[in-house]
């Protein structure tokens, strides 16, 4: 096959990519807002408040550990390689054990830090969650890839609209954060399982080759640093409000943060599963790397497109977003509103990031990916720490 050909093949396997990503996306996002608008008239914000300072800690913990051997598996020629995939899952394994313990340790100082009883027990019973992700098939990392997204979108949709389904359920059985909790946990349970029916592989980790551990690891580079930054500077505004306010205004103030980031939360996913294992793979197929011809084009292009409906998406969200919360939501919520329109307009910058990022790992240019992440978070993270309260000032 010529290269202009194989590039030819390449664009046009991104694009049904990145069409597929899209609809499962807006089909995800479409099942959260129908789940939010049915769980804002059956539970009381101080329970949105609750599950979302519980869930900044299990984030915390997963990021900051977080190897990126999945990402690494993308970009690696023979991460396809069952020596490969083996190891990762050992890896995974181990990580998600260490984690849970480490969780359950912590659960009741952070419960003690924020004052607040319950989160001892939620964070104990959500630990479980990480556990389980340890277990998730790390050939899934291969329909990225091989641009697979049709199999992949359809999978995720029918997981998610499964956990929405089982939380509402849980819910009008229990009006409480537990029935929040167990809908979570039931969502991953079913991810877990359906990766290994989706695409299954039978794994040995008595026979792990620790050179290919140890190249495995290599590939992660900077991964673990990148994230570590990415997570300070998108949490480090639930972690403020959690101490600084109540938790009833942190639901709000979740409510209204989740809203915003409904465009970012649908670009990010398009850009890490179809423009970055397309890029990867046209490093890999000439000696200049990304400053190939080929990979320049494709960066502008998914450029142009990316930034330019990142923009859009944004910017609309902020102009309606009283609007939207006066439709979608009782009374109660409107405070929300501010948040929408304050957090909205951060998710131009945050795609083009995503975007940079994508293109330096696939030509594991790990170390300038960093610099680069911290340079993009340091701008970003300040517009995160404002709330409209009520309260003097």
């Amino acid at each position: 096959m010529s290269a202009a050909a194989a590039k030819t093949t390449i664009a046009s396997r991104s694009a049904r990519a990145a069409a597929w990503t899209a609809g499962s996306r807006v089909l995800a996002r479409l099942f959260q807002l129908a789940s939010s608008l049915v769980l804002t008239r059956l539970l009381v914000p101080q329970d949105f408040g609750l599950m979302a300072q519980a869930a900044v800690l299990l984030q915390m913990l997963q990021l900051i550990s977080d190897l990126g051997v999945q990402t690494a598996l993308v970009q690696l020629p023979r991460g396809h390689n069952r020596r490969y995939l083996n190891a990762a899952f050992a890896l995974s394994i181990l990580r998600s054990a260490g984690l849970f313990c480490i969780c359950l340790l912590m659960a009741a100082p952070f419960a003690a830090f924020y004052d607040e009883d319950r989160l001892h027990a939620l964070i104990s019973l959500l630990a479980i969650s990480i556990l389980l992700q340890g277990f998730e098939n790390p050939a899934y990392a291969l329909l990225i890839k091989n641009l697979a997204a049709r199999k992949q979108a359809r999978f995720e949709t029918a997981v998610a609209g499964a956990t929405v389904a089982l939380t509402v359920g849980f819910t009008l059985y229990e009006r409480s954060v537990w029935a929040l909790a167990l809908g979570s946990l039931s969502g991953v349970l079913l991810r877990v399982l359906g990766t290994h029916l989706l695409i299954p592989v039978r794994f040995r980790l008595r026979a792990i080759d620790p050179a290919v551990l140890r190249r495995l690891l290599a590939a992660c580079g900077h991964l673990l640093v990148n994230t570590l930054i990415t997570w300070l500077a998108l949490n480090l505004d639930v972690l403020a409000i959690g101490r600084i306010l109540s938790m009833s205004e942190l639901g709000l103030y979740n409510i209204g943060r989740n809203l915003a980031l409904s465009g970012e939360l649908l670009l990010v996913p398009i850009i890490a599963r179809s423009y970055f294992p397309a890029a990867a793979a046209l490093a890999r197929e000439h000696a200049e790397g990304i400053r190939s011809p080929e990979c320049l084009a494709l960066y502008r292009q998914n450029a142009l497109l990316f930034a330019g409906g990142g923009a859009l998406v944004q910017l609309g969200l902020a102009l309606v977003a009283v609007d939207l919360i006066q439709l979608l939501y009782p009374g109660a919520y409107l405070e929300a509103a501010g948040v929408v329109a304050l957090l909205a307009l951060r998710g131009v910058l945050r795609t083009i990031s995503v975007l940079q990022s994508g293109m330096l790992f696939a030509a594991s240019r790990t170390a300038y990916e960093t610099l680069a992440m911290l340079l993009s978070q340091l701008v970003l993270a300040p517009g995160r720490l404002h709330f409209p309260s009520d309260r003097g000032g």
